[in-house]
């Protein structure tokens, strides 16, 4: 049975948080604009979804399709509590001048497992793409979203070179531009931690429980939205280091070669554990990478600790 656009897109919902469908050249042409929108993909899919879905994908999933994924973090120990370290980080962030008035630009890089469309529905090929997205948010608080490709990476790693991958890094794959109401956080960030669990769960879906790691979840939702300065960013730090249900993963090198330290917390979606991580600057407080590891990776075709998402905010 060949898959409808709405059943990729589907797929690329359950197979990661923010997948992109990429459509080859001759699909383009039927369709230049196939892709799973900017929408941060915090919600819950209902158990009906999922196995309808598979029920639709497995006899048509070639084996060995979900081959790549980024290799998980490794961190170095470090005798702090989560709490401890945050409030002092939150100390450390409000002495810092980190203004956020007028147009804000926010540059992150991103890794998500994207499925190519070759055009044969039986053969979806799914890998990790990384992305880096420009996103440009206005004082009316609307945004206008740049996404482009990385430097593509294979199975093991290894960059590849551009003339062997669709999409050479740097390719436009789509911008698009944002009015404020279909933004998950239309007001700023409050300035005051005693406010900022009820700003987050705002932009939560509904129902989600109030722990660490849905919180973190939201918080990487927020920074793909909003830049922090100096007294938001200590109240959002202040906030969570009243959280019970966290602990520190220690030092560590992220993505793009910085040294921070990392925060984690763990929640269960579909019978399977996930850990998010936050990962902190210690020079400024500010978080620079956002991280969603699951546990066991055979919902994605993986085994074993499977990385599902990462972003990294590039300061400027």
């Amino acid at each position: 049975m060949p898959l409808t656009p709405r059943a990729k897109r589907e797929l690329a919902e359950l197979i990661g948080n923010e997948a992109t469908i990429i459509p080859t050249a001759d699909s383009q042409a039927k369709n230049s604009s196939i892709r799973f929108p900017i929408a941060t993909g915090f919600g819950m899919f209902s158990l009906l979804l999922i196995v309808m879905l598979a029920i639709i994908l497995d006899p048509l999933t070639p084996q060995g399709a979900f081959a790549i994924s980024p290799t998980p973090l490794r961190f170095q120990p470090l005798n702090a509590s989560p709490q401890a370290l945050l409030r002092e980080l939150s100390i450390l962030s409000s002495t810092l001048a980190l203004p956020n008035n007028g147009i804000q630009v926010i540059d992150v890089q991103t890794w998500n497992i994207s499925i190519v469309d070759e055009g044969d529905p039986t053969n979806l090929d799914v890998a990790i793409v990384p992305e880096r997205r420009e996103i440009t948010r206005y004082p009316d608080n609307s945004q206008t979203i740049e996404v482009r490709t990385g430097n593509a990476f294979d199975a093991d790693g290894i960059p590849l070179p551009d003339a062997s991958v669709q999409n050479p890094a740097g390719t436009l794959l789509w911008i698009e531009h944002f009015t404020p109401d279909r933004m998950r956080f239309s007001n700023i960030a409050p300035t005051n931690p005693n406010m900022m669990g009820d700003f987050l769960s705002a932009g939560m879906p509904e129902n989600t429980p109030a722990i660490a790691a849905e919180y973190f979840r939201a918080i990487t939702g927020l920074l793909l939205e909003q830049l922090l300065d100096a007294q938001q960013n200590a109240a959002l730090l202040e906030f969570l280091s009243r959280l019970p249900d966290m602990q520190v993963a220690g030092i560590v090198v992220d993505r793009i070669g910085r040294e921070g330290v990392a925060i984690q917390a763990t929640r269960t979606w579909l019978e399977n554990e996930y850990t998010e991580y936050l990962i902190l600057s210690p020079l400024t407080g500010q978080i620079i990478a956002t991280e969603t590891v699951a546990h066991d990776g055979h919902q994605f075709g993986l085994s074993g600790r499977t990385v599902i998402e990462y972003y990294a905010w590039e300061r400027r």
